[in-house]
Parts: C-alpha cells; sequence; structure tokens
C-alpha cells in the first residue's frame, strides 16, 4: 500500500525531484519481500531443524533469525526515509502546484 502511494506521489513532481520516491519504494518491495522469506526460512529452521522451539539453538536458526530482525530494522528505516523524503518534496512545493484532494467522511451524507 506504501509502496503504491509512493509511486502516485512520484507521478505528481518532475522526474528529478521524484527519483528519490523511486528509489525507496524499490528498497521498501525488495527489502518486503526478502524479510518474508528469511521468516519463512527462520521457522522452517526452527521446526526442521532444532526440533521445534523447546529444541537447543542450532547456528543456522540463530543466523535466519538474526537477518530477519536486521531487515526488519532496515524497513523501518525505509519507512521513515520514505516518509521524510515525501514531506520535504511536499514543503519544497507551492500550494499551487499541489492538486487538489477531496476527502469524505463516514457521516457524509448520513440526515440528521
Amino acid at each position: 500500500m506504501l509502496a503504491n502511494r509512493l509511486q502516485a506521489a512520484a507521478q505528481q513532481f518532475e522526474a528529478e525531484r521524484a527519483a528519490p520516491l523511486l528509489r525507496v519504494r524499490k528498497q521498501l518491495l525488495s527489502l518486503l519481500l526478502l524479510q518474508v522469506m528469511l521468516g519463512v526460512a527462520s521457522l522452517a529452521a526452527i521446526v526442521l531443524v532444532s526440533g521445534g522451539f523447546k529444541g537447543r539453538v542450532t547456528t543456522l536458526e540463530a543466523v535466519t533469525a538474526s537477518a530477519h530482525v536486521l531487515t526488519g530494522a532496515l524497513l523501518l528505516g525505509s519507512c521513515a526515509a520514505a516518509g521524510l523524503w515525501s514531506g520535504r518534496l511536499f514543503r519544497m512545493t507551492r500550494a499551487s502546484e499541489v492538486p487538489e484532494v477531496r476527502t469524505t467522511t463516514a457521516l457524509e451524507g448520513v440526515v440528521a
């Protein structure tokens, strides 16, 4: 969802200013895929190699779990970078250049 919003936001700016948003979008999608794969690998290492959650911790389990945590930290940092960069782009943009966005409320059209 965030990646789609970054893509849409990047399309509103010229290519030079949108390039960092597209780069962060690509990083987010890559890190998310890596995070899921490491999570599955870590679970497989726990269940298949270590003999479940009550068995001894093996080196494979420790490495995959540590890589999974590291990737999660990188994913969090990339999300923060995306938020900061998009905020910077919008601050640099004059109000007249920003497209008008119509918001709706849950109570719209409800008669009191």
